[in-house]
């Protein structure tokens, strides 16, 4: 069993736009993102917030898409991945960002493979490293959901992640890596090489 989280419940503040429905080959970012996660999970959980009920309306005819609401989504990423565990019954779990349209459900399964491979080794979290810098989606075994339930409120992902053994995915791909902050990151990725 694994499952995705996507934290789809900010405001979008240095886009001065809502990101998650700009377009991107036809689609809402968030839907590419949604999509490339259900073929290889088992179910999604998109954790709502800001214009939440948009995106529940967007998604209600996707079976495998469970929406959980964040009342406190104004406190930050961290207090929606720990809603998002909530949805989580038992086993793998990967957070996968919801604007980060270039990763295509290959990508995915290469780091699904890479993590079950690493569990024998008794690692328990994987992360994509394109050279030098950190991407996403980043995945966890079952142990990780248990603290970040227990988790602080001054908590964050860095301090669960500190508390559990680490392997890095090494990557050349720069899907993992290339995610829409600003207008002028969304402008570049729609106009192509």
């Amino acid at each position: 069993m694994i499952s995705c989280i996507i934290p789809a419940a900010g405001l979008s503040s240095r886009m001065n736009e809502w990101k998650l429905m700009l377009p991107f080959h036809g689609k809402p970012i968030i839907e590419v993102v949604a999509e490339a996660a259900l073929a290889a999970a088992d179910t999604v959980i998109l954790v709502t917030g800001f214009r939440g009920d948009e995106l529940s309306e967007h998604f209600a005819g996707f079976p495998k898409i469970t929406c959980i609401h964040n009342k406190n989504y104004a406190r930050g990423m961290f207090s929606s991945i720990r809603a998002g565990v909530t949805g989580i019954d038992d086993g793998m779990f990967f957070i996968l960002h919801a604007d980060l349209p270039l990763l295509k459900t290959s990508h995915l399964t290469s780091l699904i493979d890479y993590f079950t491979l690493q569990q024998e080794n008794g690692i328990e979290i994987v992360q994509p490293l394109c050279g030098t810098v950190p991407g996403h989606p980043v995945i966890f075994s079952e142990s990780v959901r248990e603290t970040l339930i227990t988790a602080q409120d001054s908590d964050t992902m860095r301090d669960v992640c500190k508390a559990h053994t680490l392997s890095y995915f090494l990557t050349e791909d720069p899907a993992y890596i290339t995610d829409i902050d600003t207008m002028e990151s969304y402008r570049k990725l729609i106009s192509g090489p």
